[in-house]
């Protein structure tokens, strides 16, 4: 038997249309690097869309979050609160650049595990193309 790290994610994605939800469950790595943030590294499933990528989370503890995919789908965003940023995304089609706004982080990790919660909507050419509600759900299993 061994201790493993196991993230429930559910996202869901909102635009004019309507909304999309996916959820997974998947094996992760958590951590504490120094300084302070906790990071979280998973692979990506086949059927997301993004298979053959992994997804690095970074939450320092003024809430900001760095998300970092690499592979077919390579992108590094950050969301804080309240604030914009910029980002590049990779797609097999070719590379898009967004601005994502911040609209909350509700991080409640600790070193047993815990919730993150975050809201971030995505712009285009000044018009919203999603808002993104991301909550995490991480806890420590023995198999």
């Amino acid at each position: 038997m061994r201790d493993v790290w196991i993230m429930k994610l559910q996202n869901i994605q909102r635009d004019e249309e309507g909304s999309t939800e996916i959820n997974l469950d998947t094996e992760i790595e958590y951590d504490v690097i120094p300084g302070g943030d906790r990071r979280i590294a998973y692979l990506e499933a086949n059927d997301s869309g993004m298979g053959g990528s992994t997804t690095e989370l970074l939450i320092a503890p003024d809430n900001m979050v760095t998300l970092i995919r690499s592979g077919t789908f390579g992108t590094s965003l950050v969301v804080l609160p309240g604030k914009e940023n910029f980002c590049d995304y990779r797609t097999p089609f070719g590379d898009v650049s967004f601005t994502v706004r911040g609209r909350y982080v509700r991080n409640h990790l600790t070193d047993e595990g815990g919730t993150l919660e975050m809201c971030y909507a995505v712009y285009m050419n000044s018009g919203m193309l999603t808002e993104n509600l991301i909550a995490l759900q991480i806890e420590k299993q023995r198999i």
